[in-house]
């Protein structure tokens, strides 16, 4: 069987957009996998939906995040928290006893001390713009309660 018969059988006809499709999700499986593998940590790319990180971090920005052995008081970091049920993307303002205070560069107050194991990596990386057909999905999905907007401060920005 040639190759060009393979393509008419497999990509054209009323199956062929179903088919491309589904290639296309598992090689984009495979691919975040073979990521995680090599940046070690579960979760290597993560879309920014909030203005909580703004200017450093635009809602709709990619951040590709590492698993890292040790973090540092300014390292913009990835953790779960047991408020939301979303990955949060905030930067290290303190450490004590092991512990690290996590604060968004636009919001006004902390989030809270968070212990190493919550910690799903460090931002290593950013792609502008390119989360937004995730947050587009989201809203349209009702699972995001987010306006859909651009950033802008909140208040007086300080690090």
């Amino acid at each position: 069987m040639k190759a060009l018969d393979v393509h008419e059988q497999y990509f054209k006809g009323p199956f062929g957009s179903l088919f491309s499709l589904l290639l296309g999700i598992a090689a984009a499986f495979i691919i975040l996998k073979f990521l995680g593998i090599l940046l070690h940590t579960e979760t290597p790319v993560i879309s920014v939906v909030s203005c909580s990180m703004f200017p450093e971090l635009n809602r709709g920005d990619v951040v590709i995040v590492s698993g890292a052995a040790d973090y540092d008081i300014g390292d913009i970091i990835v953790y779960r928290s047991p408020r939301v049920p979303y990955p949060i993307i905030h930067r290290i303002i303190d450490e004590k006893n092991g512990r690290f205070l996590t604060k968004g560069d636009n919001n006004p107050a902390p989030d809270g001390w968070i212990e190493p194991s919550a910690i799903m990596g460090k931002a290593i990386f950013k792609l502008p713009a390119l989360g937004w057909p995730k947050i587009l999905l989201l809203k349209l999905t009702g699972s995001l309660d987010q306006p859909i907007e651009l950033c802008k401060p909140n208040f007086n920005i300080s690090k």
